[in-house]
């Protein structure tokens, strides 16, 4: 079995007028072969909380939908071709993983969040640099960014190991209890992206590189050296 529950399944602000570009309604073992670095708090000094810059996407936020809940969509979204396991540790790196699952899109590692208000992607550099952060209700959330990256970085170097080729990994926030608005994107910032739960599903159904076996491999193999959390 690949987990306690295996799924096969059918498992930023400167004055500004400029509209975002995107947006979302959210409702709601140790390796020492493993030496990662924790990312440098890229929030700088000065940026305090609702601190002007240029907005280029957003989110809108409402009420946040029980994660449990979130646990089943997915489960019920997921293709016949797709492994999840929940809740999982990292080795080396802070906090856990809400869900991994393994597609023949990839590894999407997916961490949940439940917030009220707008999730924005600002751009608080200047005119020759670029610095985008997550903003969450006006406060600089990038840490999530950053802790997810780095998260992402321990799941390749663990993949890396198995030696499977190139296999790609997706850091995903979910904003959870959301929905699209018109034309909506997700929000990208430095490759890990913020979407909604089905937006995660079309990106997860796509097709990909990896076939049956490899999937199961990678989910055996991310079972073993993943641990569970409490």
């Amino acid at each position: 079995m690949v987990d306690d529950k295996p799924l096969g399944a059918a498992d930023q602000r400167r004055a500004s007028t400029k509209e975002p570009t995107s947006a979302l309604v959210v409702g709601s073992t140790t390796d020492p072969t493993l030496d990662l670095a924790p990312p440098a708090d890229r929030r700088a000094p000065h940026a305090t909380d609702g601190e002007p810059g240029t907005v280029t996407a957003a989110l809108t936020i409402a009420p946040p939908a029980r994660a449990d809940s979130i646990t089943a969509e997915l489960e019920a979204g997921l293709g016949h071709d797709t492994f999840v396991l929940h809740g999982r540790i990292v080795p080396n790196t802070r906090g856990d993983v809400d869900h991994v699952i393994v597609a023949p899109s990839g590894v999407w590692l997916v961490d949940t969040k439940s917030y009220w208000g707008l999730v924005e992607k600002r751009d608080a550099g200047n005119w020759r640099t670029v610095d985008h952060r997550l903003f969450v209700n006006g406060r600089d959330q990038t840490n999530l960014v950053d802790d997810l990256a780095w998260q992402a970085t321990g799941v390749r170097a663990l993949l890396d190991t198995i030696q499977l080729g190139d296999v790609p990994v997706h850091p995903v926030l979910l904003f959870i209890g959301s929905a699209g608005r018109w034309f909506a994107k997700p929000i990208d910032i430095d490759g890990v992206r913020a979407m909604w739960t089905t937006k995660l599903l079309e990106f997860v159904a796509a097709p990909g590189p990896l076939d049956d076996t490899t999937c199961r491999t990678i989910a055996t193999e991310l079972c073993a050296q993943l641990p569970a959390r409490d």
